[in-house]
């Protein structure tokens, strides 16, 4: 039904970011990867996408872009309204590396 939603209008964040995440959670880390890069560029200060993002492109094993947005800091001194839904950190990626759970932390 996401799918369906985000397929009508891609132009809504909140349905971007849950469509990624439940990628993310059902280890499809390709389509997670894309749908967390289409909605970071719609709110690309939003914390919980950032940390999503990098989840996932390290995930596929590009770590310079993981690192990328596990440093990235928003320029706003707001912290973010909800936490970051990072797949748990006990299943494993195609690629056989296993996920961590990214931290991250608002200033």
């Amino acid at each position: 039904m996401l799918e369906h939603a985000v397929a009508k209008d891609s132009t809504k964040f909140d349905n971007l970011y849950r469509l990624g995440t439940m990628y993310l959670d059902r280890d499809r880390v390709d389509e997670a990867q894309k749908v967390l890069a289409k909605a970071h560029t719609i709110k690309p200060k939003d914390v919980p996408t950032i940390v999503n993002l990098g989840a996932a492109y390290d995930a596929l094993g590009k770590s310079a872009e993981a690192q990328k947005h596990a440093t990235a800091r928003p320029s706003s001194s707001r912290r973010a309204t909800r936490s970051p839904r990072v797949a748990s950190p006990a299943r494993s990626t195609r690629a056989g590396s296993i996920k961590r759970r990214w931290t991250c932390c608002a200033t």
